[in-house]
Formats: C-alpha cells, structure tokens, sequence
C-alpha cells in the first residue's frame, strides 16, 4: 500500500472531494473574505469563493476549471 505522500496529487483531490465535499462547500457558502487552500500532494487547491478570493489576489497565477471533481477546462493568464 502507498504512502499518502506517494499518492498522486490527482487520486488526493478527488480523495478530499469524495470524504469533504460537503463540508468545503458549506464552508465556502458562508466565505467572504478568507482564502481556503487544501493540499494534493505537490499542489494546493481552492474552491468555490476562495478560488474567486486567490485569483483576485494573485491575477497572474494559472488555473483550471473543475465541476464537481472533473476538470472541464484549463486557463492560463501566461497565453
């Protein structure tokens, strides 16, 4: 059995999203100023208005578009 730190970042989110969904969304609905980020592995990830939060705060930064725990696009500001 792997490690968690062995586990790609991509099988770690989709594991935060199957056992934290609710809970992140329901933390997010309330959110009005505060940035909430959750470790993958190699990489850090936001949702719903702390995602809106980080990308104000870092316009230059890349991101990808998720629905629901499926990547439906990627934007980069560096195109």
């Amino acid at each position: 059995m792997r490690k968690e730190s062995e586990t790609p970042s991509g099988i770690r989110l989709m594991l935060l999203l199957k056992g934290h969904l609710r809970e992140i969304m329901n933390r997010e609905c309330a959110n009005q100023t505060s940035i909430h980020l959750y470790c993958t592995g190699s990489y850090w990830v936001a949702f719903e208005r702390s995602a809106y939060q980080l990308r104000r705060a870092f316009p230059d930064s890349e991101i990808t578009l998720m629905r629901e725990g499926f990547s439906i696009g990627q934007g980069s500001s560096h195109t």
